[in-house]
């Protein structure tokens, strides 16, 4: 079955229908387009399409060819959304993972005519209309449409039905995510149990936003290792993983009362921050306080004292990350997850 936006070129057809045979997974395929006509229409397009954008029905136009086993798995198309159809159907193949192919060769496979806004303006109230009846039908996809949004530009159709390997572990996972981490938790416990073995018993900590999942996990290991030595928890302050939330974070602690002699800062940019503020506060590095990092990054041996952190494999994670995407775009099965390990580099900080 062919969704066909404007024109197909000559040959499209015959191109696709090549694809198909030749990639068994796939569920559908689908190419470029180049448009045509004033493109100033475009911009145009009244505000109460964008929430169509968003959830990838305008973003990205498209020719398609679908495999008949799938429409028949899906059910098909839904007749009673006059129109929007198409939107109903790449929303279902996305929830449902289904893989698209993408026929590219550097030729578009349609011609795009942009149309008038009068026709565009003239069905506001049927988009709006129909925009509820495809949020009521897909919930879990439109729930999750701001958090897709935040991490990527990336249109939606290509963004759910391409395979995506994420790096770092997303907050809310789904079943069907695939991502590369390091071993956070661990990471932060290391951190935190090499300055207990240095002798300090009052520790403090600078997080990460605690909406972030590294933040989240290089806290619970902090204070693993705290509560596994049976020493109290110190001071958590949320730095915002900046330089100068680092800064404000370690300020707080100090304005609290609390006097640690070691700060767990959960990145080197944070621990920066902090350094400048124990320095303006007439605080020694490390002789009154401790302070070591997370990242291993260019700023661990930029400051002074350089800065002692638990190293991430950012290098061998890219290749990870590269290694899953082309084993998914291959079809060759691949675990979910990998997860990297973390080392300590000792430096003059702690």
């Amino acid at each position: 079955m062919v969704d066909a936006d404007d024109q197909a070129v000559r040959g499209a057809l015959a191109a696709m229908a090549d694809r198909l045979d030749a990639v068994p997974a796939a569920a559908v395929v689908a190419g470029d387009y180049e448009e045509f006509g004033t493109q100033d229409l475009l911009r145009a397009v009244p505000d109460v399409l964008d929430p169509f954008r968003v959830a990838y029905c305008n973003e990205y136009p498209v020719t398609a060819m679908f495999r008949r086993s799938v429409l028949e798995q899906v059910g098909g198309w839904r007749t009673e959304l006059r129109g929007y159809e198409d939107w109903d159907l790449w929303m279902t193949l996305a929830e449902r993972g289904l893989r698209m192919e993408h026929l590219g060769h550097g030729r578009p496979i349609y011609r795009r005519r942009l149309h008038g806004t009068r026709m565009l303006t003239g069905a506001r109230g049927r988009h709006v209309e129909l925009y509820g009846n495809l949020r009521s039908a897909h919930p879990r996809l439109f729930a999750e449409l701001g958090q897709h949004r935040r991490r990527s530009s990336m249109p939606w159709r290509r963004k759910l039905l391409y395979p995506v390997v994420y790096g770092g572990r997303p907050v809310k996972l789904r079943d069907d995510d695939y991502y590369v981490d390091v071993d956070n938790v661990r990471g932060g416990r290391e951190a935190t149990e090499y300055l207990i073995g240095r002798g300090h018993k009052r520790i403090a900590t600078i997080t990460g936003p605690l909406t972030m999942r590294a933040a989240m996990e290089r806290l619970t290991g902090w204070r693993d290792a705290l509560t596994g030595a049976g020493l109290p928890l110190g001071a958590v302050e949320d730095g915002n993983f900046t330089d100068d939330g680092g800064a404000e974070a370690m300020r707080r602690i100090l304005a609290s009362g609390e006097k640690p002699d070691a700060v767990f800062a959960a990145s080197d940019l944070m621990a920066r921050g902090a350094l400048h503020a124990l320095a303006s506060a007439g605080l020694r590095v490390p002789e009154d306080v401790a302070v070591i990092g997370f990242d291993d990054s260019p700023i661990a041996t930029s400051v002074t004292p350089s800065l002692t952190t638990m190293r991430q494999p950012s290098f061998l994670q890219g290749e990870e990350m590269a290694s899953m995407l082309i084993d998914r775009l291959a079809g060759i099965p691949t675990p979910h997850s990998r997860i990297m390990p973390t080392g300590l580099v000792v430096r003059e900080s702690a």
